[in-house]
C-alpha cells in the first residue's frame, strides 16, 4: 500500500513539474499514460472470453472431480469479474473535455493518477485470470495426450 502511494506521489510530483510550464500538456501526458495501458489490455477481452468459454465447456464433463470442477468454476468467476471490472472502468472513465470543463488542473491530475493506478490493477487482475485459466486448460491438454 505504501509503495502504491509512493508511486502515485512520484507520478504526481513529475506531472506537477510539467504542469507549471503547460498544464494541458501535463494533463495530456497523464491521459496518454492511462490510455497506453488501456490499449494494451483491451484486446485481452476477446482472449478472456475465449478462455472462459473453453473452461465452461470443460466444467460440463461429468467425469471431473469435484476439486477440478471447483477450480474451473473459480477461474470462470475470476475471468467474469475481470471482464465486468474492465467494462465498469471504461464506462465510468471521464473524457478530457469533460474534466477540463468541470475540474481544476490539480483535480484533473489527481483523477488521472488514480485512473492510472486503477487500470494498472485491472491489468494485473486480467492477466492473473487469464494465466489461471490457461493453466487449467493446459492441464486438460496434458491429460488428453497421456490417454492417447
Amino acid at each position: 500500500m505504501l509503495k502504491k502511494i509512493g508511486y502515485t506521489l512520484l507520478a504526481l510530483s513529475g506531472w506537477w513539474m510539467l504542469a507549471c510550464s503547460d498544464p494541458e500538456a501535463a494533463q495530456q501526458k497523464a491521459w496518454d499514460g492511462v490510455m497506453v495501458v488501456h490499449d494494451e489490455i483491451m484486446p485481452w477481452m476477446g482472449e478472456m472470453n475465449r478462455i472462459t468459454q473453453d473452461l465452461k465447456g470443460k466444467v460440463a464433463d461429468p467425469s471431473l472431480s469435484v476439486e477440478v470442477a471447483s477450480q474451473i468454476q473459480t477461474a470462470v468467476e475470476d475471468l467474469d469479474a475481470a471482464d465486468a471490472a474492465m467494462w465498469r472502468w471504461m464506462n465510468r472513465l471521464r473524457t478530457m473535455d469533460e474534466l477540463r470543463a468541470t475540474e481544476t488542473h490539480e483535480a484533473i491530475m489527481a483523477y488521472l493518477a488514480a485512473e492510472k493506478q486503477s487500470i494498472d490493477e485491472l491489468k494485473m487482475q486480467m492477466q492473473s485470470g487469464m494465466d489461471a485459466g490457461k493453466a487449467l486448460l493446459a492441464s486438460f491438454s496434458g491429460d488428453e495426450n497421456q490417454k492417447q
